[in-house]
């Protein structure tokens, strides 16, 4: 902050915007299935932004970290349609990678996932009833 310069004397806007970004960091909502996925890529943006203003990286700082343009971080970030490729680099560009693996666990297939001759399936199929 500017020498002599406190926060009343700041426009009315960054005190209002404060208080919007530390509310919202305490009533995130969930990401769940009932949502669109307009609202789930909107959800996915605003989290992006609040661990891109957590660290205090600007977004022409983020996205040449990420190597994709300024305008790719603000579609992310408006929950725009990107590419999948993009979206990792800019997670990859925040350090948020690897919260991958809490979505998409390596796991070693079940069962279900072996063919009969115990080889890894490579696509799903559907029974054949004999009345059908």
């Amino acid at each position: 902050m500017k020498e002599g310069l406190h926060e009343s004397s700041q426009p009315p806007c960054y005190a209002r915007k404060r208080r919007l970004y530390r509310r919202f960091l305490h009533t995130m909502p969930a990401i769940r299935s009932a949502l669109t996925g307009d609202e789930i890529a909107q959800e996915i943006g605003m989290r992006l932004r609040c661990r891109r203003l957590e660290r205090n990286i600007t977004i022409e700082a983020l996205a040449k970290r990420s190597g994709v343009g300024r305008s790719a971080v603000g579609d992310i970030e408006a929950g725009r349609d990107v590419r999948l490729s993009t979206l990792i680099k800019v997670m990859r560009g925040l350090g948020v990678l690897s919260n991958l693996d809490a979505a998409f666990p390596d796991t070693l297939p079940t069962s279900l996932a072996l063919t009969k001759r115990r080889q890894l399936r490579m696509r799903a199929y559907v029974k054949k009833t004999q009345n059908g």
